[in-house]
């Protein structure tokens, strides 16, 4: 059953369970008020390989961005395009259609936040502290599968 809720339900969808869980999906929350209830959000599929464009303070920058998925977990890294050095992806999160994860390249870290769409991904990204915070667009466009 679990195959067919993740290929047909739209990310964010809420799916509650009773008594038993999905075996190898750890819950997004549960709770045991004399029964055990578990909630899953479906995920988006994030997992892949992603050209990232980010209008960054310092200028336009391009990053290949790997992500691996297991449901709603994610993690993995970015190539500079200019230089190939790599950058991890630190507080990578999933929830639905909404995905979260900073860089920190050049001395900076940069928090992007965004939905998924398919072949796409697009949002906001914040860098810097306090007053002098600024907040800019960022795009994503898959490329293929992750570790290519």
């Amino acid at each position: 059953m679990k195959p067919k809720l993740l290929q047909e339900l739209r990310p964010g969808t809420r799916i509650v369970a009773h008594d038993f869980g999905f075996k190898d999906w750890t819950p997004d929350r549960s709770v045991n008020i004399s029964k055990n209830l578990y909630l899953y959000i479906v995920p988006a599929r994030a997992g892949g390989a992603w050209k990232l464009e980010a209008d960054l303070p310092a200028g336009a920058h391009s990053y290949q961005i790997d992500v691996q998925q297991d449901h709603q977990k994610i993690r993995g890294g970015a190539r500079i395009e200019s230089s190939g050095g790599f950058l991890p992806l630190f507080e990578a999160r999933l929830e639905g259609d909404r995905i979260r994860f900073a860089l920190v390249d050049d001395g900076q870290a940069h928090h992007f936040d965004g939905v998924v769409r398919g072949g796409w991904m697009e949002g906001t990204v914040r860098t810097g502290i306090g007053r002098s915070t600024s907040e800019r667009r960022w795009r994503a466009e898959r490329i293929g599968p992750a570790g290519e």
